[in-house]
């Protein structure tokens, strides 16, 4: 602490302008002069700086409340349950008013934990009817390959997110009539279980049957059972991954029946590339002895509005053992329209 000589203090009072006097040398066996900021002065035994003040010394002060009109925008970003758009506002509040940053990094901290719970409390809440999420879609495609015409295509989706356990059913079926001859006739439907773990990891379940019999079969059944894990989980990118031992049963449209045993592999990638569209890939693989089977289908899908989607998509399909005359490869381009529910 200094102190002021009388002159000193005259001048503080009349503002004379008077040079101060220097501060005294503390008395021999005195202790040292303790800088503002240290803790012993702070609040601490025999402190005397008030540690609002120390902390400003020493740059941990606390963050400013937010100006009204700022507060208000945050607070509808939150409301409004879009976490994108409360991740970039929080950004910009934070570049305009730096003093309040922490308060706004808490805030939406805060947030997300309470956002967590009540999801959380959501999904354990549920009854296995309850809560499921689809798509269906009705469109033409052109085809190349075993077949070349135009036809219809017709898809359901269903996905119930819970708790423990995700649901996954899926139907798709192609059909194409030329000059009163059918020239395509494929369906496949599946359903497939995922009971979760923590660290993205989970084991599945899967369910399928096939026909088509341009390429051999007039039912294929499939069971198989693995571990997957979700690689990528953001809010804009997932990304499957799975593989396990799959038991199959075909009847051949020509030849006697067939079992066997094999291995699956499969991912499912999913990408948000802006608000109104969505690229998603999906590859899977059966592989046994002499018979390997892989589809790929590529889709890209551009909100329209009220629940209507346009979706541009592509397949592959490669049959090691096609049937006789058949082409190993057939591949299918479909513009569709989709609509989510």
């Amino acid at each position: 602490m200094r102190y002021l000589t009388g002159a000193a203090a005259l001048s503080v009072l009349f503002g004379a302008p008077v040079a101060h006097a220097e501060e005294p040398a503390a008395p021999l066996g005195a202790p040292a002069a303790v800088p503002s900021g240290d803790p012993a002065q702070c609040g601490g035994p025999g402190g005397s700086v008030a540690p609002t003040d120390c902390a400003k010394e020493a740059g941990n002060e606390p963050d400013s409340p937010l100006p009204p009109d700022l507060q208000k925008m945050l607070d509808a970003a939150i409301a409004s349950g879009n976490e994108k758009d409360v991740d970039t506002i929080a950004r910009y509040i934070a570049q305009v008013a730096p003093d309040s940053a922490k308060t706004v990094t808490m805030a939406v901290a805060e947030h997300k934990k309470a956002r967590k719970e009540r999801q959380r409390e959501r999904l354990a809440s549920q009854r296995f009817f309850d809560a499921w999420k689809g798509e269906g879609q009705f469109g033409a495609f052109q085809s190349s390959g075993n077949t070349n015409a135009l036809g219809v295509s017709l898809g359901l989706s269903l996905e119930k997110e819970g708790l423990h356990w995700r649901h996954k059913i899926r139907g798709h079926v192609d059909y194409q009539r030329s000059d009163g001859v059918v020239s395509r006739n494929q369906m496949k439907f599946s359903y497939e279980p995922n009971r979760k773990f923590d660290g993205n990891m989970f084991v599945y379940g899967l369910a399928q049957f096939e026909r088509d019999p341009f390429q051999g079969f007039e039912q294929r059944y499939s069971i198989s059972g693995g571990l997957g894990s979700r690689l990528i989980d953001s809010n804009s990118m997932t990304l499957d991954v799975k593989a396990g031992p799959a038991w199959r049963f075909a009847n051949y449209t020509t030849g006697p029946s067939d079992a066997q045993l094999s291995l699956l592999t499969a991912a499912q990638y999913k990408w948000r590339i802006a608000r109104l569209l969505t690229f998603t890939q999906s590859l899977d693989a059966v592989l046994a002895s002499g018979d390997k089977t892989v589809n790929a289908v590529s889709a890209l899908d551009s909100k329209l509005g009220g629940g209507f989607s346009a979706r541009l998509s592509w397949q592959l399909n490669y049959e090691s053992d096609p049937a006789d005359g058949a082409k190993s490869v057939d591949t299918l381009s479909r513009v569709t329209l989709v609509y989510g529910f």
